[in-house]
C-alpha cells in the first residue's frame, strides 16, 4: 500500500507503550515500513539517534513510509516534512512496571526503581505531547492521532479502525490489522509476554497473569 509520498508516518511513544505492536498492524495493512532489517521484531532503526545531534537527511527515505520513534523528546523532528504522527498513550505507572519487567532479567529492580521510572515518565509526558503538537502547528498538512494502549489491546478493532481512517487505509484491511493483537487486559504482565506477543499466533492466549507479583497499580499515582 502506498501512503502519500510527501507524508512521513511517525509511530511514537515511550518504551512499553505499544509502538512495536502498532508498527506490526501497519505492516499487516500493507504500509511500507522503515526499519533496520537486523531488528525486525521491534521495527527499530538506529538512525533515530542521529536526530539527537541534528542529523536528519535519512528522513527523506521515509517519505511514504512509517518509522518508529521512541522517546521523541530528545530526538527532535526537522521542519520541511508532512508528518502523520501516531502517539501511543499508556498509563505512566503501567509503562514503568512493564519496563521493570523487561529489565529485571538484566538487573535488580525494586519498587523505588519503578517509582523513579514513573516520575521520569510523568515529567516527560506533557513536554513530549506539547512537542508533537508543535510539529502539527508548524505544518498545516501535518496531523496527530492519539491511540490509547488500553484501547489498542482491549478493543483492537476500534483502534485499528481509527488508525486506518487517520492514514487513509482501506477499511477492508482493518481486519488484518486487528488480527495482530491478542485481546487482553492493559495491565502489565508479570513476565515478558508483552514483547512475545509480536508475531505470535492469535489463538495462543496462554501463559500470562494480569498482575505484577510485587508491584500493583497504586491509586495514589498519576494514571495519565
Amino acid at each position: 500500500m502506498s501512503i502519500e509520498t510527501n507524508e512521513v508516518i511517525v509511530v511514537c511513544g515511550f518504551a512499553r507503550s505499544g509502538t512495536s505492536l502498532t508498527m506490526q498492524m501497519l505492516q499487516a495493512a500493507g504500509v511500507d515500513l522503515f526499519y533496520d532489517d537486523k531488528l525486525p521484531i521491534a521495527f527499530e532503526t538506529p538512525k533515530i539517534f542521529d536526530l539527537v545531534i541534528g542529523e536528519s537527511q535519512w528522513l527523506s527515505e521515509c517519505r511514504g513510509k512509517a518509522f518508529k520513534l521512541l522517546d521523541p523528546l530528545d530526538k527532535p523532528l526537522p521542519e520541511g516534512y508532512c508528518y502523520k504522527i501516531i502517539w501511543l498513550d499508556r498509563r505512566v505507572r503501567d509503562m514503568a512496571v512493564s519496563s521493570a519487567n523487561l529489565l529485571k532479567g538484566l538487573m535488580r529492580l525494586d519498587r523505588k526503581d519503578v517509582d523513579l521510572i514513573t516520575s521520569q515518565y510523568m515529567r516527560d509526558k506533557p513536554k513530549t505531547v506539547s512537542l508533537l503538537r508543535s510539529y502539527v502547528s508548524a505544518n498545516p498538512e501535518s496531523e496527530m492521532l492519539t491511540v490509547r494502549f488500553q484501547q489498542l489491546v482491549e478493543e483492537p478493532a476500534v483502534a485499528a479502525g481509527a488508525i486506518a481512517s487517520f492514514l487513509g487505509i482501506d477499511a477492508a484491511r482493518v481486519e488484518a490489522m486487528t488480527r495482530c493483537v491478542i485481546p487482553r487486559s492493559a495491565a502489565p504482565m508479570n513476565n515478558l509476554l508483552e514483547p512475545s506477543l509480536l508475531h505470535r499466533n492469535h489463538t495462543d492466549s496462554s501463559g500470562f497473569s494480569p498482575q505484577h507479583p510485587i508491584l500493583s497499580r497504586p491509586e495514589t499515582h498519576d494514571q495519565s
